[in-house]
């Protein structure tokens, strides 16, 4: 498994990652709010947003197994295809991100 910078062409897989997500966690969220974060998280928005949210993807094969993020205030957006939970890669995922923080000098 590898960690990268998210690409503009991942943009489909890991918005069906965080869509699947929300969708798990009905229990925790109303219709309505599933339905804005879904839409908030398109492809299209994913894309507008890694301008401003440094995003990483973790990857196998070339297949999108999960994506993390954070921007000058705080992590965004961890999630993991249902698929593969309890295998590290979020864990893999938020190690990342927090390096990387931390590397330009927020805390």
């Amino acid at each position: 498994m590898r960690i990268r910078r998210f690409k503009e062409k991942d943009s489909i897989k890991a918005s069906n990652i965080i869509k699947k997500g929300f969708q798990l966690s009905s229990s925790n969220y109303s219709e309505e709010s599933i339905k804005e974060q879904i839409e908030e998280n398109s492809p299209k928005k994913l894309i507008e947003k890694s301008k401003k949210i440094n995003y990483f993807v973790a990857t196998e094969k070339d297949k999108i197994l999960g994506i993390g993020g954070y921007d000058r205030k705080k992590v965004y957006t961890l999630f993991v295809d249902p698929k593969y939970h309890r295998k590290g890669i979020g864990k893999k995922i938020i190690e990342r991100v927090l390096s990387e923080a931390k590397m330009v000098g927020i805390k």
